[in-house]
C-alpha cells in the first residue's frame, strides 16, 4: 500500500470511529432520557392521583385543599415536561441503519487483495473464503 493510500484508509477509519462514538453516545443519551422520563412520570402520576382522590373522597380544610390542588397542578406540569422530552427524543432522526457486514468485509477484502497482488503477496486462501 502506498503511503497516500494508508493515510486515506486511516482517515476513513478515524472518521468511522468518530461516527460510531457519536452514535453510541446518542443512543446512550436516549436510553437514559427515556429511563429518567419514566422514573419522573410514575411518581408524579401517583402523587397527582393521590391528591385528586383525597380531594374527591375526603372533606379537607380549605387551605389543605388549595395545597393539594397546587400539588396536582405541579404533577401535571411534570407529566407535560416528560411528554415534551419524549417528543423531542422521538423527533431526532436515528442514525442507525441496516448494513450487511458481509458486503462490507467483501469490499475490504477486495481492496487488500488488490494491494497484495500488486506486491506479489498472497493475502487470503481463496478456498477458505469460498466456504462462506
Amino acid at each position: 500500500m502506498t503511503k497516500k493510500r494508508i493515510e486515506a484508509v486511516n482517515a476513513d477509519l478515524t472518521e468511522l470511529n468518530q461516527e460510531l462514538e457519536t452514535m453510541v453516545a446518542e443512543r446512550t443519551m436516549s436510553l437514559m432520557a427515556l429511563t429518567v422520563a419514566d422514573r419522573v412520570r410514575n411518581p408524579a402520576a401517583v402523587i397527582g392521583w393521590t391528591c385528586k382522590r383525597i380531594l374527591e373522597k375526603e372533606k379537607v380544610p380549605e387551605k389543605l385543599g388549595e395545597n393539594l390542588k397546587d400539588v396536582i397542578d405541579e404533577s401535571e406540569k411534570l407529566e407535560s415536561i416528560v411528554k415534551d422530552f419524549e417528543a423531542l427524543l422521538k423527533s431526532k432522526q436515528s442514525r442507525f441503519m441496516y448494513e450487511d457486514i458481509n458486503e462490507i468485509v467483501k469490499g475490504v477484502v477486495s481492496i487488500v487483495e488488490k494491494e497484495a497482488d500488486e506486491k506479489k503477496h498472497k493475502a487470503f486462501c481463496k478456498s477458505c473464503r469460498s466456504s462462506s
